[in-house]
């Protein structure tokens, strides 16, 4: 499985531009682990400003793979997240829910459910809510309740076209995927 870092389409515009101009494209395939990693990366330069020394070894530190990593998680629809991760997120949303008073529960929690949930969608789409529910030892009303949550914190997106009105649905956010990244930084 192959995916580029922002699109198959012809690009007008970079995944990255370096401090001398050049230009990084990347692609992301899943290793034979099924870690998603970069599995090409083309530097380049507008073949009328080449600066002097071309590509060199300075050029080649200011790329960093975990940032390319970071940015196709953040643009991309799909999960990148390995194993280990998700376990580490599963922790969080499978532990009781506690009643934590005004201040509530950490939206980072709540990123990882509308993760888990979008998945769900995936795997069950005729059902996701209620399998989740039972994977999570919750009642389904408690579950729409927190995705409800999650949709009002805009960690879920809320798109639902004609065609899909009456079905689960929905996208990971930006602000979701970030709170995600920041999260598992921490552990």
């Amino acid at each position: 499985m192959e995916n580029q870092g922002k699109s198959n389409s012809p690009r007008t515009q970079s995944d990255l531009t370096l401090s001398n101009g050049a230009t990084i494209d990347f692609k992301i395939a899943n290793d034979e682990t099924g870690t998603p990693v970069v599995s090409q990366l083309v530097i380049s330069f507008d073949s009328n400003r080449i600066p002097a020394g071309g590509i060199g070894g300075s050029l080649l530190r200011e790329i960093k793979i975990s940032d390319l990593l970071s940015q196709w998680f953040l643009e991309s629809s799909r999960s990148f997240l390995t194993k280990q991760q998700e376990s580490s997120l599963w922790r969080s949303v499978s532990a009781p829910w506690s009643s934590t008073g005004r201040t509530g529960i950490d939206e980072a929690t709540y990123a990882a459910l509308a993760y888990f949930y979008i998945q769900y969608c995936e795997r069950h789409p005729n059902a996701p809510t209620a399998q989740l529910a039972a994977a999570l030892g919750i009642s389904a009303k408690t579950l729409s309740t927190r995705l409800g949550q999650c949709r009002k914190l805009d960690l879920l997106s809320s798109e639902a076209s004609s065609s899909r009105t009456g079905k689960a649905h929905g996208q990971l956010t930006s602000k979701a995927k970030k709170l995600i990244a920041t999260s598992l930084g921490r552990n």
